[in-house]
């Protein structure tokens, strides 16, 4: 009986002709992987275009950094992908793991950059007088609630 261990985790013939189960399994693992890599070219063009100065990033206080930071991201993409279109054909199963944990750092800031510019928000409250009714809500000296802006 033959053992299959850690001995054979690299096999180079594993990524050219064992199938996955994406597609239905008609993507090898090597065919797989070369879509990743045309992915993260793709992702990096992208990310390098949008680096235009009407395009904004986030709040103005640390959009020149996010902007930067994406500028860097998206080189960094471009040259990850071409590895990864590479690497499947010289069978370089260390460069598609540096490739893999990449797309895991790339992954990390877009989360981080969902916190910093998606999530924080400015709720805008208007003070509206406790009494509603004509007379006694334009005197002065009424107590007055917050409430948000139905406008907003």
């Amino acid at each position: 009986a033959k053992c299959y261990g850690h001995s054979n985790a690299y096999n180079p013939s594993m990524l050219t002709a064992k199938p996955t189960t994406s597609c239905l399994g008609l993507l090898t693992v090597s065919g797989a992987v070369q879509l990743v890599g045309l992915v993260t070219i793709i992702e990096g063009v992208f990310q390098v275009g949008t680096w235009m100065p009407n395009f904004r990033w986030g709040p103005p206080s640390y959009d020149w950094a996010l902007q930067y930071v994406s500028a860097v991201l998206g080189v960094a993409s471009l040259c990850f992908g071409v590895v990864c279109m590479w690497c499947t054909r010289s069978l370089q199963a260390r460069a598609i793991a540096r490739v893999k944990n990449f797309r895991r750092c790339v992954f990390i800031w877009t989360v981080l950059w969902f916190l910093m510019v998606g999530l924080p928000t400015q709720i805008v409250y208007v003070s509206i007088p406790v009494v509603q009714q004509w007379p006694v809500s334009q005197a002065p000296g009424i107590p007055k609630r917050l409430i948000l802006d139905p406008e907003w």
